[in-house]
């Protein structure tokens, strides 16, 4: 079949999830505007306290209102959780979606260690990196659903079943789904490149897309295979291990702490 991108429904964003997008994205945020458009948005008001309140935060006391827990959270923090709450109002509970709040998870951890300067970045990279294949997915759950089921007996990669199938790249789809969600071009450049990659070592020669391989990789040991995406993967993990400076020891111990920021993360949209 021969998808038609431009009558497909996307995870769009509400005017009002714009003007917070908007704000978030200007070189100098207006706070008091930031929370006034948040107040007025019940459903990601109470998403960023919720996210506030999450273990993940450590928080010894509770936050009830939206002012409190923007402060607390800031910018990079609120960003991530806004983006969260529209991809899981387009589809709650997907496996796909519940991929790329994994991936989003060991992105962002990954980089805690390794590169803190791209801890929120690799976090909103880990939520956005699948989107092709959650708009294929929203759009066909019954063709999808056959696609998947029939990877598993072919061992063919998820990405090429799905241009067989659909006629669409996922850097086709990613350009619309990413326009629709008034998203970062920087991040879109990213992921495009990301999906792009031929050669798997071409991974390693930068620490975005070497995160994003290897926060891959992890999830191979975390994750049980029935709940997985089978994605290609670019990079040899030990490679990547080297690109970022990881020894067998630090790998280990990060697989081990994962699993807890894993289901942290999870609990936010839950």
């Amino acid at each position: 079949m021969a998808a038609d991108i431009t009558k497909m429904i996307l995870p769009e964003a509400s005017d009002n999830c714009r003007q917070v997008i908007k704000i978030l994205s200007s070189t100098e945020p207006d706070f008091k505007a930031l929370e006034a458009a948040l107040s007025h948005n019940e459903i990601l008001s109470m998403a960023i306290i919720k996210y506030s309140n999450s273990p993940f935060h450590h928080r010894e006391s509770e936050i009830s209102d939206v002012n409190t827990a923007v402060n607390m959270l800031g910018l990079a923090h609120v960003y991530n959780a806004v983006v969260t709450t529209i991809l899981n109002d387009y589809m709650t509970g997907n496996r796909i979606l519940q991929h790329c709040i994994t991936i989003s998870a060991l992105g962002g951890f990954i980089a805690s260690k390794t590169s803190k300067y791209l801890q929120h970045e690799m976090e909103l990279l880990g939520l956005m990196h699948d989107l092709p294949s959650l708009v294929l997915c929203y759009n066909f759950k019954p063709e999808y659903r056959s696609l998947v089921k029939g990877q598993l007996k072919i061992s063919l990669p998820l990405e090429q079943l799905e241009e067989e199938i659909f006629g669409l790249s996922r850097c086709e789809l990613l350009e619309v789904a990413m326009h629709a969600l008034c998203l970062p071009d920087n991040m879109r450049n990213i992921l495009i490149e990301y999906h792009s990659i031929t050669e798997p070592e071409h991974a390693e020669k930068d620490k975005y897309l070497s995160i994003l391989s290897i926060a891959h990789h992890m999830e191979t040991s975390v994750v049980p295979e029935k709940l997985r995406m089978f994605d290609t993967i670019p990079g040899d993990r030990k490679s990547l291990q080297d690109k970022l400076v990881i020894s067998d020891d630090e790998y280990g111990t990060l697989i081990n702490e994962s699993r807890d920021v894993i289901n942290e993360h999870i609990a936010l949209v839950a």
